[in-house]
């Protein structure tokens, strides 16, 4: 069952929605043949970057079985590693995990290569057709490199993150988290988290990368992504008589709005229950059937 509370304002319209049911969803790339059916369809990059060496698998300390994990290595053209897009509501977390591992010390110490192509490659994104605003927008953002994620200085660290990008309906740039690989991922594996809570509607891009300007491995592995959606299911601003707008909707719909009245759907209507009212026009559609008896 789902029951959903409404609260209004002192003139009785509906102006928030919430829940008793809120929903989650988990998303999991462990890198396992066994499981690339799945994967494969809901992930990019899976295949392109799939390793067999189960010294760098974590799936198998977790699950009890698995063998391979994702390496990126920048000399070999495998800078992305597993990627997915979300979209989200205001109101949603978004919290991502991930386990990289290494083995030494990079050679190289100098900045982090431009990946723009990379990460639009690695979600499927072109520069015509559906997907060109999305494409515009990462390169916009990534075009002269991911300097702005404030990678760390040490040269003994690789340029290796868990990432992800927040985008409004329009593409227009809200913010990044990032989350870079340290020491602690020198033959070991270590735990990346990063977070997201959305303050309006909009795009996350969530990646794995290696930008090292070097022949380095680094390998990734269970990239599990939570999306829990809040529980403000819909939210209603009005004209002054009734027009919504700033207004949006999730889950199941709620028609009881203006004055705390129904919204017709066939005909976008107002019924107050003994005659109609355009919430456009400020008028009703027919006298009041009750004139006769009630002169005033």
């Amino acid at each position: 069952w789902e029951y959903q509370y409404h609260l209004k304002d002192h003139l009785g319209n509906v102006r928030l929605t919430i829940t008793s049911k809120q929903e989650s969803y988990t998303y999991l790339a462990t890198m396992e043949t066994e499981l690339a059916t799945n994967e494969e369809q809901l992930f990019g990059n899976v295949a392109l970057t799939r390793q067999t060496d189960v010294l760098y698998d974590h799936t198998h300390l977790t699950h009890g079985f698995g063998n391979e994990s994702s390496r990126l290595n920048t000399a070999d053209g495998k800078v992305v590693g597993p990627t997915l897009s979300l979209y989200v509501n205001a109101g949603d977390t978004v919290r991502v995990k991930a386990y990289a591992k290494y083995t030494g010390i990079p050679a190289s110490t100098g900045s982090p290569i431009v990946i723009a192509d990379e990460v639009t490659s690695g979600f499927g994104l072109l520069a015509s057709g559906e997907t060109q605003t999305a494409y515009q927008a990462i390169n916009t953002l990534l075009g002269s490199g991911s300097a702005f994620l404030g990678f760390s200085s040490d040269p003994d660290l690789p340029k290796a993150y868990l990432t992800y990008h927040f985008f409004n309906l329009e593409h227009e740039y809200v913010t990044s988290g990032f989350a870079q690989v340290t020491a602690a991922a020198d033959g070991g594996f270590e735990e990346l988290t990063l977070e997201l809570q959305a303050d309006q509607k909009g795009f996350v891009y969530i990646y794995v990368g290696n930008e090292t300007l070097d022949d380095f491995n680094v390998f990734f592995d269970d990239l599990e992504i939570n999306h829990s959606y809040g529980p403000v299911v819909q939210k209603d601003d009005y004209y002054p008589f009734g027009g919504s707008f700033n207004s949006y909707s999730s889950g199941t719909e709620n028609k009881y709005l203006f004055g705390g009245k129904e919204l017709q759907s066939e005909t976008q209507l107002y019924d107050f229950e003994a005659r109609m009212m355009d919430p456009w026009l400020g008028r009703f559609s027919s006298i009041d059937a009750h004139t006769e008896n009630r002169p005033w």
